[in-house]
């Protein structure tokens, strides 16, 4: 038999499961050097990492690139390889060498981007998906991880559109059609995400992911029972989910049964304590029930663990605002910004923290720019009056209360403060003023007189 023979036939084998021989006929190929002596390092490289045997694997698969430098698909295996072992660097350089031996290979593309993906590059991830689409339009699987690497750089139009690609490429699978439904939720279109996600747990019942996110739809839709059903659907199917335990706190949360809302976040820290959301959700809990100082230790664990983690730092400048302590609580929100520059929440903060600090013109700056992000932001408006009273700029201060009014900020602090800014104006008159007062009083507070005053609420129980 012939050495092209055998490596024939050791392939033969390895293509059926029957390692061991082939393994057998790897090995009596390279006994003694010659022709295909490269391949079957490679394929021997193969076998064995597929085997789990990685040591040996990587030292195969290491001799076949010395040997033959001229066939991409021997650095494929090799970065697939280095990349199993989280020798991400090196596995990089392969797949890049890979590509130059061969630049268009839809493989290779997606294999990098898997890599960059496991690494956080996200945008080097969406690089080499879209070079692997490009490459292989019908790629299910890299439209898939496009969609999802959109997703996560927030990318809604681009995710929504990778994602029915997927869908009309394989409308059987359920990975489409998740994604999909989370470019819908994002938007809060409730209704058309439940609906995917519904065809999603038929298509694939045992679906953690998607069963949880299921019963977030509900939830949005006013449908508890049913959200509740699916959160422990996705907890028996994966009982080391914290996520599912995190949705059914804000369930309690809701219901007003804090005790049980605590008892739920603290299974959350128990099954995932390296999670940023679990913290996260347990440090707004806690500031819930006045326990801010507990709250921003766990709201700062999770930035820790998700530095990039803009609502945590948000909510910690705001619990820093409220300490004033206006240093930190800045550099928070500073750093949201840093993380999410249309982040117009975290603008807003901003410029209440300034004017807390006695800086009203940079109040107003940052009210300014949360306002371009977001027009209709009504306590935005709002705030930005209190930022123009300061500085005396009467006029500008009452279209801005007003706006806020407009738009919907009850509130029963900026209601007053643009009754009382309509005082210290140059151009109403006092028939105006009281004229003014009288409509928006019985517009906003005539029921007032009409309402029973709620029951006294109850001490909130200790969150273990």
């Amino acid at each position: 038999m012939t050495r092209s023979e055998q490596l024939e036939n050791a392939i033969r084998l390895h293509q059926a499961g029957q390692l061991q021989p082939a393994r057998q006929l790897y090995q009596a190929i390279l006994a003694t050097p010659g022709p295909h002596y490269g391949d079957a390092h490679h394929f021997l490289g193969m076998l064995e990492h597929q085997a789990g045997n990685m040591p040996i694997a990587l030292e195969h698969l290491t001799q076949a690139v010395h040997l033959d430098s001229s066939k991409d698909f021997f650095f494929i295996n090799y970065a697939n390889l280095l990349k199993d072992l989280g020798r991400f660097d090196e596995s990089e350089r392969a797949y890049l060498r890979a590509l130059e031996l061969q630049p268009v290979n839809p493989i290779t593309h997606f294999n990098l981007g898997h890599l960059y993906q496991m690494g956080s590059k996200w945008q080097q991830a969406r690089s080499s998906f879209g070079q692997a689409v490009q490459g292989q339009p019908d790629f299910f699987l890299a439209w898939t991880r496009l969609a999802a690497v959109h997703l996560h750089l927030n990318d809604l139009e681009l995710a929504r559109q990778a994602a029915q690609t997927a869908i009309t490429l394989a409308p059987d699978q359920s990975s489409g059609w998740f994604h999909l439904a989370d470019c819908q939720g994002r938007v809060k279109q409730w209704v058309e995400s439940c609906e995917s996600l519904e065809k999603a747990v038929s298509l694939q019942p045992v679906f953690p992911e998607a069963h949880n996110n299921l019963g977030m739809t509900y939830h949005e839709l006013g449908r508890p029972d049913q959200a509740r059903q699916s959160f422990m659907k996705a907890l028996e199917q994966d009982p080391r989910f914290a996520d599912p335990c995190i949705n059914i706190s804000k369930l309690e949360q809701v219901g007003g049964t804090l005790e049980d809302a605590g008892n739920w976040l603290v299974r959350a820290l128990e099954l995932s304590p390296d999670s940023p959301q679990a913290h996260f959700a347990m440090g707004n809990f806690l500031v819930k029930l006045g326990r801010e100082q507990e709250g921003a230790s766990h709201l700062r664990q999770a930035i820790i663990l998700k530095p990039d983690f803009a609502d945590a730092l948000n909510n910690l400048g705001n619990i820093l605002l409220t300490l004033q302590r206006h240093d930190e609580g800045l550099e928070a929100f500073q750093r949201a910004i840093a993380c999410r520059p249309d982040y117009h929440e975290a603008y807003a903060n901003m410029g209440n923290l300034h004017r807390e600090a006695r800086f009203p013109d940079l109040a107003e700056e940052a009210l300014l720019q949360s306002i371009r992000l977001k027009p209709d932001f009504a306590a935005a408006h709002s705030n930005l009056g209190n930022a123009y009273f300061d500085q005396g700029k009467i006029d500008q201060a009452i279209e801005s209360y007003k706006k806020g009014i407009d738009l919907g900020q009850d509130d029963q602090e900026f209601v007053p403060n643009y009754l009382f800014a309509l005082n210290y104006s140059a151009k109403l008159s006092a028939a105006e003023i009281g004229a003014e007062h009288q409509r928006l009083c019985k517009q906003k507070y005539a029921a007032l007189g009409r309402n029973t005053p709620p029951p006294p609420t109850p001490a909130p129980p200790t969150a273990r």
